[in-house]
C-alpha cells in the first residue's frame, strides 16, 4: 500500500483503506487535535457570515436558556435534557436539517418590521397597523389561489370594504 506524508509532522504514514483517498493527517494525538483545530477554524469562518446559521445558532441557545430556567424552577424534569449515563446505547444522532432563512419566531419578524416600517411607537397603535397589513396579506393571498374567488376570504368571513 502506498505511503502519505501528513500535512502537519512531516512523517509517512499509511493511510486507512477507506479514507485513502482524501486522509492528510496521520493518527498521532498531536495530529488529530490540529487536524480538529483546522477543522472548526474553517468551519467558524465559513459560518460567520451566514445569516441563517447565525438565525438558527440564536434560537437554539434561546431554547437552551429556556430549558435551563425551566429545570432550575422545576417546571421540567432534568431527565429530559440531562446527558445520557455512560454504558446505556444512544440512538446515532439525526442529520441536520439545513438551516431555513425561517428558522426563528416570525411573528417578532413581522412585529419588529411593522413597527420600523411605521415607526409606530404604542402598541395599540402597532397592533391596529398589523391588523390592517394582516388584512391586505390574506387578500393577497386570495388573489394567488385560483381555486378561490376573489371575494372568498381565506378564514371564512368576508374581508373589509376597500379603503
Amino acid at each position: 500500500m502506498a505511503t502519505y506524508i501528513c500535512c502537519v509532522c512531516g512523517d509517512r504514514f499509511e493511510p486507512e483503506p477507506h479514507n485513502k483517498h482524501h486522509q492528510r493527517y496521520c493518527g498521532k494525538p498531536g495530529c488529530q487535535a490540529e487536524r480538529q483545530r483546522r477543522k472548526r477554524l474553517k468551519h467558524y469562518h465559513r459560518r460567520q457570515n451566514d445569516l441563517a446559521f447565525r438565525l438558527s445558532e440564536a434560537e437554539r441557545q434561546r431554547q437552551w436558556r429556556l430549558n435551563k430556567k425551566m429545570v432550575a424552577m422545576g417546571e421540567l424534569d432534568t431527565a429530559a435534557v440531562a446527558p445520557a449515563t455512560p454504558g446505556v446505547a444512544v440512538p446515532p444522532p439525526m442529520p441536520a436539517a439545513q438551516p431555513s432563512l425561517f428558522d426563528f419566531p416570525i411573528v417578532d419578524l413581522v412585529v419588529g418590521v411593522v413597527s420600523q416600517v411605521s415607526a409606530c411607537v404604542a402598541s395599540s397603535e402597532l397592533r391596529r397597523v398589523c391588523m390592517r397589513l394582516a388584512e391586505e396579506g390574506r387578500r393577497f393571498l386570495i388573489m394567488d389561489r385560483p381555486d378561490q374567488s376573489p371575494t372568498g376570504h381565506l378564514y371564512g368571513h368576508s374581508p373589509s370594504p376597500p379603503r
